[in-house]
């Protein structure tokens, strides 16, 4: 695995904080529906590293590959104006998820995410996704419905805000 954030500690895989993990996952959306033993399997593939409170996670425009699994800590969501002028538009705390978009789509990153109370946090890459997959299709294929899913949601949840915004 590499390593995604060079600057930060790096506390080794999830699978040290298998009850962590499996608690936010619990909490969160995306790994809700997995059972223990998915959560230990797709915990080996997921490094966790640890930030302080100031850190950019990740940089609105920035490439990127990779989405993130919040164990800790909340982290604020960012997104520049028409004017360049950043606003926060959201927060995300355990259990919370960031960066599906470009791990599946490979496109640029949509906002900044930034982090507002020290956390830790497990990262999910393509690359690690596609192993998955190959190792275990019944693993792999229950992630990709999950972050289908939940992307899904994230998306009527936003077209939603949307219309409201342009009834005004």
């Amino acid at each position: 695995m590499r390593d995604y954030f060079p600057g930060l500690i790096h506390l080794g895989d999830a699978v040290q904080f298998i009850d962590l993990f499996a608690n936010v996952t619990d909490r969160g959306r995306l790994f809700e529906d997995f059972e223990y033993d998915e959560v230990r399997q797709l915990a080996r593939h997921m490094p966790c590293y640890r930030a302080g409170r100031g850190t950019v996670l990740i940089g609105e425009g920035e490439d990127g590959d990779f989405g993130l699994l919040v164990l800790s800590g909340r982290i604020g969501v960012v997104k520049r104006n028409a004017a360049g002028q950043g606003k926060r538009i959201g927060e995300i705390g355990p259990g919370g998820t960031l960066g599906e978009m470009s791990m599946i789509d490979g496109q640029v990153r949509a906002a900044s995410c930034i982090v507002e109370e020290d956390a830790e946090f497990a990262v999910l890459d393509r690359e690690e996704l596609t192993v998955i997959i190959a190792d275990d299709p019944r693993l792999g294929i229950k992630v990709l419905v999950e972050l289908v899913q939940h992307l899904s949601g994230k998306l009527r949840v936003a077209s939603s805000r949307l219309a409201e915004a342009l009834a005004v």
